[in-house]
């Protein structure tokens, strides 16, 4: 659950390629070393990208449903997103500044918002009424 600022994410990713070309300038774009070999690349890890999906796949596993009940940890995360409506996916991005949940949650709301841009379905959802930004009062 730690979270991990984007100025460390920065020094990390800097670390790499100075290790990977000696402390000497980039001989090659960063974006084609990420990429798989047979693209030219070296599979360097993006660790920005790693982090994204490590907290994707946090929801996957909290979504998913145990025959034998709720799983022990899954008491905290429910109690934070019980308070705002529960997990949903359709909320204003100006709202993760104002509710009182640990970093950790937001950045998951928020890598989950992203993906969900990313890849809208035009509303093929089930609608959620609470903290839905597509609902307005007056507008």
């Amino acid at each position: 659950m730690l979270d991990i600022h984007k100025e460390y994410s920065v020094k990390i990713q800097s670390s790499i390629f100075k290790f990977i070309w000696k402390e000497k300038q980039d001989k090659i774009k960063r974006e084609l070393l990420y990429q798989d070999y047979e693209r030219g690349g070296l599979r360097v890890t993006h660790d920005e990208t790693l982090c994204k999906a490590l907290r994707l796949a946090w929801i996957r596993r909290f979504l998913r449903s145990d025959s034998r009940g709720m799983e022990s940890w899954k008491v905290i995360p429910c109690s934070f997103f019980k308070k705002y409506g529960g997990l949903s996916l359709n909320f204003d991005e100006k709202f993760l500044k104002l509710i009182e949940m640990p970093s950790f949650y937001k950045q998951i709301l928020s890598f989950s918002l992203e993906l969900k841009s990313s890849y809208d379905t035009n509303g093929d959802q089930e609608l959620i009424l609470f903290n839905n930004k597509e609902i307005q009062i007056g507008g």
